[in-house]
């Protein structure tokens, strides 16, 4: 129950599912439920419960519970409250009286548990029933038995002293009574008068002569008003059975002056109460003789008797009518009744209401009336019963609500709430029990206790410590987190001490004016630093609230506390890795980089003393570009072949080292390495790894015994340096972009050529010098600017220039001639090639063009040279093939000559 908390009340449970159902369940609940804490303070209170006491329910949490009985009662309330301290469950019943807000008192009968949890107390519930129906039927059927008892009990008693002269016919008997009475003192003037309890006036039952007398109006009056002469017969001690009393104050009697001179009267007494009043009146004051007086005075009481005898049977005809009556409105009673009402005689059922038929699922009363009570209790309970059943016949005492289980017709178990108590049926001894079904008020329980141990589950597995303090800092409750925090596993250890006990002096001060805090009201959340064995701080992540009742007192704190002390570190090597990232760009140099690297690690440890240590294969030598160190300078460490030294040590495993002095002294003995310098009281190296190759180490050491380095430590360090490895290449190799870069820029500004940049679309993104000299623009004036601006397009189409650079793109080494226009409106032809490259990471083309106007002029001339030649050697050619000709011709004619000879 004080496992979870609701912000606005924090003793109420915090409402998930399951916990809003068992609430909703309690609220519709008939009876009152009350849930006490330890202390007896109400933590929780139905709906049911408050309108039976007239509080609501902001009014009760938190206040005792006996508060709400009256004083006389509360002594059983607190003394069952306090019975928790034997630490043994309890179950009593009990009833006792509410003292309502409006002082009204309404009679209750309680249900009280003690609930415990392996082994804790969690408090007490309380299921409050209102029982003034009960009680006003139970207290009518008691009066009525009673009365019948005494009335028989003082029939028993005068009958055996009564005279036999009786008649079933009351008047006449009593009439019968009055004549006898009247024959003895021989009188014809007298009556009899009865009431049925003391308060009531007197009746006139029988008379005789009476009523010649007086007037009925004064007859009537005389009776109602009680006649004065009767105060000497209420004054008197009197006897058991009768006495005669003479009244001497009749003749001044208001009602009777002028009628008698002598009145007499027989008075009967049933029990303490004088019940009827034989009265005898004469006229003449000598009309009873001594002698008649002497006569009555031994037969009054046999006179007082019969008439008793008359009275009682009368009043027991009367009783019996009412007790059937009586029965009747009981049996109405016991059947209108909402819970089984039964009643069973040597182990068997002879009256039962409906509410019990429908409670055991059967479909009448005849299935049950002669049905043994055992058929139907569950044999777990079946032996508890007999044995509380035979101590009711035997000691006639009555026992109070217990829990037993029951079967139903279907043979389905229910739980129900037994009373029983002895009682009479038809004249003999029975029993009769009140039971209430409890089953689903005992599943809302389990639930609730099934909830319970779920919370305290939850609350034990959780992955962060839970403590709840009272109003002077004592623990009342911590999770196993909390135990472990306090360095114990047991509850006692924890349970009950201050929190100050685990906090040291300035820790214990601020927890003081926490609690000062919580106290005014306020949450809040703050880190606290706590020194654990191994020297290494833990960082703690505190969220503290106040515990208050309804009335805004302070009852407490709740504080949930998470290790925040990873956080913390990942945080510090996150903001490392930060710092180092933004050192390899704000610094221009590896130089610049080294010491900013030995403050990021001053950071996370104490590393006063530090250097960098980097090999270099190809020269098989060992150099330090950075050093601090309390023992050495830079100046003092050259660089060197591997060795033994600490150093090569790293570089030679490949792996991390924590050595203390004893260790490193140890190694030194062994020959295992060679110290150069001061021997450090602890040291810390690890390689820095770049693709699987140890390129060095990065060493922090300290030669004090106050300053304390860890093994912990060394997992930051070997973090750190995969970063710091990662860092140096990367700038080395920066740097060397940086120079090819350099060289790029020289040769790309040296060239004879012109150069020019472009992008996928054709915008310039760098020309070189040569273009600045081709054309005449300035480098701004290009930059962004396409082709088109330095085409002559009078002589080439300048779309082709889109086609050309698409096959470029396309991978294609392209080569044509151009023509270019320069910034004064010159155009010259230019040779131009374009390749495929990229350009800061993105896809670009590189043009280069040569000015070929002096290569096309050489060319014309040529050409006018070749055409002259050609023509001069159509000349020459042509004459000398006429004068071959011709010599042909010659030839020919000669040998035609010769062949026709002479």
């Amino acid at each position: 129950m004080a496992n979870s908390y609701n912000p606005k009340n924090p003793h109420r449970f915090r409402e998930d599912d399951r916990t809003y159902l068992i609430h909703l369940i309690m609220d519709v609940c008939a009876d009152g439920v009350v849930i006490v804490d330890p202390e007896g303070k109400i933590i929780y209170t139905n709906v049911a419960n408050n309108n039976m006491s007239g509080y609501s329910e902001e009014e009760l949490m938190g206040e005792p519970f006996w508060k709400l009985v009256v004083s006389e009662d509360r002594m059983k309330i607190e003394s069952f409250v306090n019975k928790m301290a034997d630490r043994q469950p309890r179950l009593e019943v009990m009833e006792v009286e509410y003292l309502r807000r409006d002082g009204e008192r309404l009679p209750v009968e309680i249900q009280l548990n003690h609930v415990w949890d392996n082994g804790k107390l969690i408090g007490v519930i309380a299921n409050i029933r209102d029982i003034t129906y009960r009680r006003k039927v139970t207290a009518e059927r008691d009066r009525l038995l009673r009365k019948t008892q005494d009335q028989l009990k003082q029939i028993q008693i005068l009958s055996d002293a009564a005279l036999t002269l009786h008649n079933e016919d009351f008047k006449e008997s009593l009439r019968s009574i009055l004549k006898i009475v009247l024959s003895f003192v021989k009188s014809e003037i007298g009556w009899i008068v009865i009431r049925e309890n003391q308060d009531s006036p007197f009746r006139l039952i029988v008379q005789q002569g009476l009523s010649d007398l007086m007037s009925e109006t004064g007859i009537k009056k005389l009776f109602q008003d009680q006649c004065p002469c009767w105060e000497k017969i209420f004054n008197r001690e009197l006897t058991t059975v009768g006495d005669v009393v003479k009244c001497e104050r009749a003749e001044k009697c208001e009602y009777l002056k002028d009628i008698v001179k002598v009145h007499y009267s027989i008075p009967v007494r049933i029990g303490p109460n004088i019940s009827a009043i034989i009265s005898l009146v004469s006229h003449d004051w000598e009309h009873f003789s001594d002698n008649d007086i002497e006569t009555l005075n031994k037969i009054s009481g046999q006179l007082a008797m019969a008439v008793a005898n008359q009275v009682v049977l009368n009043q027991r005809l009367q009783a019996q009518k009412e007790l059937e009556q009586s029965e009747k409105r009981y049996r109405e009673l016991i059947e209108s009744a909402p819970v089984s009402i039964t009643v069973h005689q040597d182990g068997k059922w002879v009256m039962l209401n409906k509410a019990t038929v429908e409670m055991l699922g059967y479909d009448s009363e005849d299935e049950l009336i002669g049905k043994t009570v055992w058929e139907v209790i569950h044999p777990d309970s079946r032996k508890a019963a007999m044995d509380r059943f035979r101590e009711i016949i035997q000691t006639g005492k009555s026992f109070p609500y217990t829990e037993r289980k029951v079967l139903k017709k279907d043979g389905s178990v229910i739980y129900v709430l037994v009373s029983a108590r002895p009682t009479t049926y038809q004249g003999r001894i029975a029993i009769q029990t009140i039971s209430v079904e409890i089953t689903e008020r005992k599943k809302a329980v389990e639930a609730l206790a099934a909830s319970e141990r779920k919370y305290r589950r939850l609350i034990e597995q959780m992955r962060e410590g839970l403590v709840i303090t009272d109003e002077n800092g004592i623990i009342t409750l911590a999770n196993p987190w909390m135990y472990k925090l306090f360095g114990s596993d047991r509850p006692e250890d924890i349970i009950g001490r201050s929190f100050h006990d685990f906090l040291s002096g300035d820790n214990r001060t601020l927890i003081e004016e926490k609690i000062e805090r919580r106290k005014k009201g306020i949450s809040e959340e703050y880190e606290l630093k706590v020194e654990r064995e191994n020297g290494r701080p833990l960082i703690l992540g505190i969220s503290a609230s106040p515990l208050v009742d309804e009335n805004g007192n302070y009852l407490g704190s709740l504080t949930i506390c998470a290790d925040l002390t990873e956080k913390k570190e990942q945080q510090k090597l996150e903001a490392s890795l930060y710092a180092l990232s933004r050192a390899v760009h704000t610094t221009e140099s590896l130089d610049d980089l080294y010491p900013a690297i030995h403050e990021i690690i001053k950071g996370l440890m104490p590393a006063r003393n530090f250097y960098l240590a980097f090999y270099d294969a190809e020269k098989n030598r060992i150099y330090w570009p950075y050093i601090q160190d309390e023992t050495l300078n830079k100046e003092s460490v050259h660089p060197r072949k591997p060795g033994k030294g600490l150093t090569e040590f790293v570089l030679n495993t490949g792996k991390s080292q924590y050595l203390s002095r004893a260790e490193i002294k140890e190694l030194i003995k062994e020959g295992t390495i060679v110290q150069y310098g001061a021997v450090p009281n602890q040291w810390l190296g690890v390689p820095l790894i770049v693709a699987d190759q140890t390129i060095g180490a990065l060493v922090v050491q300290t030669y004090s015994e106050e300053i304390k380095l860890t093994p912990g430590q060394l997992k930051i360090l070997e973090f750190v340096s995969s970063e710091v490895a990662q860092t140096i290449c990367r700038k080395r190799a920066e740097e060397e972009l940086e120079q090819l870069v350099e060289n790029y820029r020289s040769l790309f500004e040296s060239t004879t050529d012109a150069i020019f940049i472009h992008d996928n679309q054709g915008r310039f993104l760098d020309v070189n010098r040569a273009v600045i000299e081709m054309y005449g623009y300035m480098r701004e004036e290009l930059l962004g600017k396409g082709p088109e601006m330095l085409t002559d397009e009078t002589r080439v189409d300048p779309s082709l220039a889109k086609e050309y650079l698409n096959r470029a793109l396309d991978g294609e080494v392209v080569r044509f001639e151009w023509w270019g226009k320069r910034k004064n409106g010159e155009c010259f032809p230019k040779d131009v090639i374009l390749t495929k490259s990229t350009y800061n990471g993105k896809e670009a083309v590189i043009a280069s063009a040569r000015d070929i106007s002096e290569k096309k002029q050489a060319a014309q001339e040529l050409e006018q040279r070749l055409q002259e030649l050609e023509r001069f050697q159509s000349l020459t050619i042509g004459r000398e093939l006429r004068m071959i000709e011709l010599k042909k011709r010659i030839k020919e004619l000669e040998e035609q000559i010769v062949s026709k000879g002479p």
